[in-house]
């Protein structure tokens, strides 16, 4: 359990949350402090642990595919299914206070996702299959106010992938149509930026729907199924994935990383500030079998690729990133979590076991919200880790 430490400010007592002291001219950070108590050491003070908190407030409604989208002033969770197609959106503030705002118009027959780009959350929809129309985005800014905005006339991004370089809000790794019919490798995305104009981007993906990584002023996109076109429809699955690794920086410009230790699809991804991490899913070998992973990949600043600790167990984990950690939900297991030496340690799991979570983060606040309980039964659950 952590300790707390108290400060005197202004004639108030102020929890301290963080502690310095100064070693060779350089301030590092204190993790624990100890005090001599009868020839014996006593903490008297943590800083910085993680912690399961307990649930919050639960979803207004209960739901799965659900877009979560973590900005400076909330965590917001949009869209999502539950029988029917929902435009709910449901927002905590750093309190953990859930409020309802305006319900999203940009779902209109198919799922939500979502990032950040600036003070915005941005929502919109993957598409609906077999169909070609304009495509529209909500904005959300710090006073949850919505804003609709165009994305692309005549244009229709099937099933692309949701990231942020912080400054835009990056929807790439999909799909457009191409003379009335789906393309699966599409040559391009769209950013939403900060100042909620469009622009079109170049996708490099060659496998459909890699995992999606914020990481800093990078979006990074990993692995993905890939397709073999037989014919204009239907588009038949060839039993593979890919391992490549592209990624957006803050000019939206396109790049490449080194590829994932084995072709991957279903990765959950998550950063702790110095690694982005893909972790699980499914990998594929040479001859097209398929199998559940625990192996995890991660990537530095330099986008140097470790492997470290796998996962407890292999399978579909849900990430999400807070301060210095990286944590893995899953359905049944314990949350694994890597800090920032890539130790894996674990934590409580979920309290309710289901599939399907979003996730998003506010203050020092990771929130995993929603899901899949049964085939017919929806989490409104929201389990809540923090740091103290």
């Amino acid at each position: 359990m952590a300790k707390k430490l108290y400060v005197e400010v202004g004639g108030k007592t102020r929890k301290a949350k963080k502690g310095y002291v100064s070693v060779n001219r350089k301030a590092r950070k204190i993790k624990k402090a100890y005090v001599g108590v009868d020839d014996k050491a006593r903490a008297f003070w943590s800083g910085g642990e993680l912690r399961y908190y307990g649930t919050a407030t639960a979803l207004s409604v209960g739901r799965l595919n659900i877009a979560g989208v973590s900005t400076s002033h909330h965590a917001l969770f949009g869209g999502g299914y539950n029988g029917a197609r929902k435009s709910t959106v449901d927002a905590y503030n750093a309190s953990l206070t859930r409020t309802t705002p305006s319900e999203l118009e940009c779902s209109s027959g198919s799922d939500v996702i979502g990032a950040p780009a600036g003070q915005y959350a941005i929502f919109t929809d993957v598409g609906v299959y077999g169909y070609k129309r304009d495509v529209y985005a909500d904005a959300y800014d710090s006073s949850l106010t919505r804003s609709t905005i165009a994305v692309a006339k005549y244009a229709q991004f099937f099933m692309s992938i949701p990231a942020s370089t912080q400054s835009a809000a990056i929807f790439s790794g999909g799909c457009h149509y191409d003379n009335g019919a789906p393309t699966y490798q599409s040559s391009y995305g769209y950013a939403v930026t900060s100042g909620l104009t469009i622009q079109i981007i170049d996708n490099m993906s060659r496998g459909e729907s890699p995992t999606a990584c914020s990481f800093g002023t990078n979006a990074l996109y990993a692995g993905g199924k890939t397709r073999i076109r037989r014919g204009v429809y239907p588009y038949v699955v060839d039993r593979s994935a890919s391992a490549e690794v592209f990624y957006y920086n803050s000019s939206l410009t396109v790049g490449t990383a080194p590829e994932l230790a084995a072709r991957k699809v279903g990765t959950a991804s998550a950063t702790n500030g110095k690694y982005a991490l893909f972790a699980g899913g499914v990998t594929y070998s040479t001859k097209g079998n398929a199998a559940s992973s625990n192996t995890v990949d991660a990537y530095d600043t330099s986008l140097t690729r470790t492997s470290p600790t796998a996962l407890s167990a292999a399978g579909t984990f849900y990430g999400a990133s807070l301060g210095n950690y990286a944590l893995f939900a899953s359905k049944s297991n314990d949350v694994n979590v890597y800090d920032q030496s890539l130790t894996r340690t674990t934590l409580r799991k979920l309290s309710v076991e289901r599939t399907d979570v979003a996730s998003a983060t506010i203050g020092n606040y990771a929130l995993f919200a929603g899901g899949t309980i049964s085939s017919d039964t929806y989490s409104n659950a929201v389990d809540v880790y923090t740091i103290d």
